[in-house]
């Protein structure tokens, strides 16, 4: 139960391009460390234009993670 109280919530955003394999990088990324992902949004990202989108990753994990 202790380890419940010291894991906050944490947001984290990343620019990305609308390539295949992008969102499963990103997500390796923190899974590579032990932190679960909460969930995740793409926002932006599409094929027409020029710019980059991003997605938000919400997840729970120590400041140490």
């Amino acid at each position: 139960m202790e380890h419940q109280k010291t894991r906050q919530r944490w947001m984290f955003v990343v620019c990305a391009l609308n390539q295949p394999g992008t969102l499963t990088a990103a997500a390796t990324v923190f899974s590579n460390r032990g932190v679960s992902l909460e969930g995740f949004l793409g926002s932006g990202i599409d094929s027409s234009t020029i710019e980059n989108g991003r997605l938000l990753f919400s997840f729970r994990a120590t400041p140490q993670k």
